[in-house]
Parts: C-alpha cells; sequence; structure tokens
C-alpha cells in the first residue's frame, strides 16, 4: 500500500495542527516553519517510497510568505494539491491562485469540520487525480505499442530495386492514423514487361478507428497486387472488397495507384488510378512541373464499382520524378491557420533543386517544417518520392 504524508507549514504552530490529527490514520503529518525545512522533508519522504498529497501553508513562515512556498513547490512538484491559510492578504491569496495551482484557500480563523470537510474533500480528489494518470500513462503506453505494430504493417521506405530509386515517408497525426503506402515491383527479362506499382492510401477519420481500417485496407490493397488485374480493374475490386469494412461507419479510403512498366528503357510508361487522393505531380527531367489530371471515387463506396474508374497513361522519361502525397500535406497550416495548399505545395516542388529521392524529400519536408513551424497538425502526412 502507498504510504501518504501531509506538510503543514507555517512560522508558528497552531490549531491547525490538532484539526489535522483526525487523519492520522491516512497519512503521516508534519509541521515545517520553513520552506527550505518542506523541501528537505518532501524530498526525504519520497525517497522512502511516500506520495505527499497534500501540502498547507500559512501566510507566514520563517524564510518566505507562503505564497513564494506554493509556487515553487508547484514547480517542482505539480501533482501534489496546494491549500493557503490565508488571513485576507490578498497579495499573497492573489499569487498563489494565480501561480501555484492553488486547490483551494481557507479564511482565518476556521472551524474544525469545515476544515475536515475540505482536506477530505482533498484527498479524494488526490486520488481521483492519481487514478486518472496511471490510466492515461497505461493508455499512451499502449498507443506507442499500437504505433510500433501499425508502422511496421508498411514496407521499408526505401525498396532495393534496380531501376527504380524511390523513398517513403509516413507520419499519423496521432499515435496511429489512417495513411499508408505500399509497393511492388516485378522485373523479368525482358525489359517491357518490368512493372512497378506504387500506392498511397488514405483512411478517413482520426486515430484508432481509422488505423483498424488502415490496417485492414492495406492488406487487400497488397494481396490485390499480385493477383492478374488491370489497373482500373484492380480499383474496382478494391472498392468492392472493403465496402463490408467500410459501410458500418460511412468511411472510405481515399488511394492513389501508379503503375510504371518499362522503366529500363528510354520511355517508360505510367498508368494512373485515383480514387479520392492526391493526384501525383511529376518534376520533369528538364526541371518543368506537372500536375497529373486524375480523379474518380474513393474506394470502400460501392460507386467506383459501379461507374468505372478511368486509367489515364503518361510518358515518362528517365530523370523524371514523380510525388505522391495524402491529403494532409496539402491541408498542412501554420499557427494562423494558413494552410500550404495546392499552389504552396506546388511552389515547393518548383524550388526542390536536389537529385537522388532521400535528398528531394528531405527538402520537402524542410519547406513543410519551415512553413508550420511546429503548429500541432490534425491530419496524417503521407509523401512518396519516385525517380526514374
Amino acid at each position: 500500500m502507498n504510504k501518504k504524508a501531509i506538510l503543514y507549514a507555517n512560522k508558528d504552530k497552531n490549531e491547525i495542527l490538532t484539526f489535522l490529527d483526525d487523519f492520522q490514520n491516512q497519512c503521516e503529518l508534519h509541521f515545517l516553519n520553513s520552506k527550505q525545512g518542506v523541501f528537505r522533508i518532501y524530498e526525504s519522504l519520497v525517497g522512502k517510497g511516500f506520495t505527499i498529497p497534500l501540502v498547507i501553508a500559512g501566510e507566514t513562515l520563517t524564510d518566505c510568505h507562503g505564497d513564494e512556498l506554493l509556487i515553487e513547490l508547484y514547480k517542482t512538484y505539480p501533482n501534489t494539491l496546494n491549500i493557503l491559510i490565508s488571513k485576507a492578504n490578498i497579495q499573497i491569496l492573489a499569487n498563489a491562485i494565480n501561480k501555484a495551482h492553488l486547490f483551494c484557500s481557507i479564511l482565518e480563523p476556521t472551524n474544525k469540520n469545515e476544515f475536515s470537510q475540505i482536506i477530505t474533500h482533498a484527498l479524494d480528489e488526490f486520488d481521483k487525480n492519481n487514478i486518472l494518470q496511471k490510466d492515461e500513462i497505461i493508455k499512451q503506453n499502449e498507443l506507442a505499442i499500437a504505433n510500433e505494430i501499425q508502422m511496421s504493417l508498411l514496407p521499408p521506405k526505401a525498396p532495393k530495386w534496380k531501376d527504380l530509386e524511390m523513398v517513403c515517408y509516413s507520419k499519423p497525426a496521432k499515435e496511429v492514423g489512417g495513411d499508408f503506402y505500399t509497393y511492388y515491383g516485378v522485373q523479368k527479362n525482358r525489359v517491357l514487361v518490368s512493372k512497378h506499382i506504387i500506392v498511397v492510401g488514405d483512411v478517413s477519420g482520426k486515430g484508432v478507428s481509422a488505423a483498424l481500417l488502415m490496417a485492414i485496407s492495406l492488406s487487400r490493397v497488397d494481396a490485390s497486387l499480385t493477383m492478374n488485374f488491370k489497373i482500373t480493374e484492380r480499383m474496382e475490386y478494391l472498392d468492392k472488397i472493403l465496402l463490408p469494412f467500410t459501410k458500418p461507419k460511412k468511411q472510405n479510403c481515399a488511394l492513389c495507384m501508379l503503375e510504371i512498366s518499362g522503366v529500363n528503357t528510354k520511355h517508360p510508361i505510367g498508368k494512373i488510378v485515383n480514387a479520392g487522393c492526391i493526384p501525383p505531380y511529376i518534376l520533369k527531367s528538364d526541371g518543368s512541373l506537372e500536375w497529373v489530371s486524375a480523379r474518380g471515387f474513393a474506394l470502400g463506396q460501392g460507386l467506383g464499382s459501379q461507374f468505372g474508374y478511368k486509367e489515364v497513361k503518361i510518358n515518362l522519361s528517365k530523370g523524371d520524378t514523380i510525388i505522391l502525397v495524402s491529403d494532409g500535406v496539402i491541408e498542412a497550416h501554420n499557427k494562423n491557420g494558413e494552410m500550404i495548399g495546392f499552389e504552396g505545395f506546388q511552389n515547393i516542388l518548383k524550388n526542390v533543386t536536389a537529385k537522388n529521392t532521400e535528398m528531394i524529400l528531405d527538402q520537402i519536408q524542410n519547406k513543410i517544417e519551415n512553413f508550420t513551424l511546429n503548429a500541432i497538425q490534425h491530419d496524417d502526412m503521407t509523401i512518396l518520392v519516385v525517380k526514374i
């Protein structure tokens, strides 16, 4: 059982000590007349395994005023509840309230019954807070494990392909999220048969529910990549197969799929099908920037399989770089609430000077960080950089 102690700090002993006698069966009681003494005994008790739920301070100690003690104590031990025994000194009371996170003040003189009710309430409140803090620690530990598991579902950030350079980045806004990426490469002796499929996905919603649907979507996408589908047929298949998982909570999975054939030739061919995601950007080897016009229904709604998906073909050249992102990149914002937006992200890409995918990704990330300036983001971010 955890041992507890209450500290009472005041210049002189008074009737408060006799009021506290009723709590000796719950807590050890310690009277101190100085700030130095309070901190010394506090550290000693903690070292012996005690918890200090409550410190009570009078207005005057031998080496400081009560508000000064409680302010410093709050900075060092914020979980301990602080009570000030006040003689109506407005300045001391105001300082304690504003700077010491005061639990309450008790105006002298006070009666034993009123005092006992306040102390009982304070001890109960401390116990509740303690339980909540322990539950929060357990929750955060579980979410950290969930984050590790979710990240482990994604393939390595840089596949070891012979003729195609790629790097991937994905970061959830919370501990777990709904973004994902995956890829699949087939390289056969006949160059034109070589095929690489690259996917970025963004499940609707946030947190645990999005993470669960993300895991399901990723597994279904990965399984489909080994099946003999045309790219549009694969998207129609995924739209149908995800419907039982998205329909109950009216979720969906935005997804963009890029298929590149003939990467060893002078003119590789790219095929793109987009299901509600951000269309790819292409940084051409001559320095120009293209944004592919490709649209379609998000997966898991049944609309894509009903009305079909449109395939967009693009001619690629050696040195071309394709960038795929989730909407969290476009919607990244600063502390003023201003978003990067499509125009802002295009400006970032136009100013990319790096040549290899790792450095290109670093430049994009640095530009985003310089814009957001550590503002809390509310959406997951995924960036894939592919270079022919």
